[in-house]
């Protein structure tokens, strides 16, 4: 009984949701994309740990070629300024593919930010608080 008494408000704790702070999820990141351009060919969750910044000026900085994937860019940039202004460049890129969700990344210096689908067949997609 005293046991119970010492941990019930630890156990009561871990009950609580906290907002996460720059840089941190609520999920588990399974792959950090660590520089650009890149493609994804396997489902996961990808996450930047750190402000990523590219010169293209034509293709995409990150290809998603396959359904269900998630880029959390947990806040960080994801840059294309050095291009210039005459870039046709996109920052993120999917097409004929479901399930795709892009959330919380700050996207300049491209043509397009994120392009996600013209092609069918594609459903389930989430677009969430990116700049």
């Amino acid at each position: 009984d005293s046991i119970r008494k010492i941990f019930l408000p630890f156990m009561l704790l871990a009950g609580f949701a906290v907002a996460p702070a720059h840089g941190e999820t609520f999920h588990t990141c399974g792959t950090v994309i660590a520089s650009v351009p890149t493609v994804i060919f396997t489902q996961g969750v990808y996450c930047l740990s750190h402000d990523l910044t590219t010169g293209i000026t034509t293709g995409n900085a990150i290809s998603v070629n396959t359904n269900n994937v998630t880029i959390d860019c947990s806040d960080f940039k994801l840059g294309n300024v050095a291009a210039g202004t005459g870039t046709q460049s996109i920052g993120i890129y999917a097409d004929a593919v479901s399930n795709i969700t892009v959330r919380r990344c700050t996207i300049q210096g491209f043509q397009t930010g994120i392009s996600i689908g013209s092609s069918a067949p594609q459903s389930g997609h989430l677009i969430e608080n990116n700049r």
